[in-house]
């Protein structure tokens, strides 16, 4: 039976960006920043295996320092489709 996750693929690599954004390098502390209904959505050991299951696509993102929103809007489209 497949297991629908509660939190979307876009909404990880939104939290994984931010996170890196405003410099929180443990993610316990990330996890104890969360909004209630994030963390209802995921639990930690979850959101670290999907983060490396989404390395390539955050990678990408940030390398490329997207300020094109059709670019992103692709790129999303992408990770949601795979």
């Amino acid at each position: 039976k497949f297991f629908k996750p509660k939190l979307k693929d876009i909404e990880l690599i939104a939290i994984s960006l931010t996170s890196e954004y405003i410099s929180i390098d443990i993610k316990c502390q990330l996890f104890r920043m969360l909004p209630i209904d994030l963390k209802q959505k995921i639990e930690r050991s979850v959101y670290k295996r999907r983060k490396r299951k989404l390395f390539f696509a955050i990678d990408f993102i940030q390398n490329k320092n997207l300020t094109n929103l059709m670019s992103l809007k692709i790129i999303l489209l992408w990770i949601v489709c795979h």
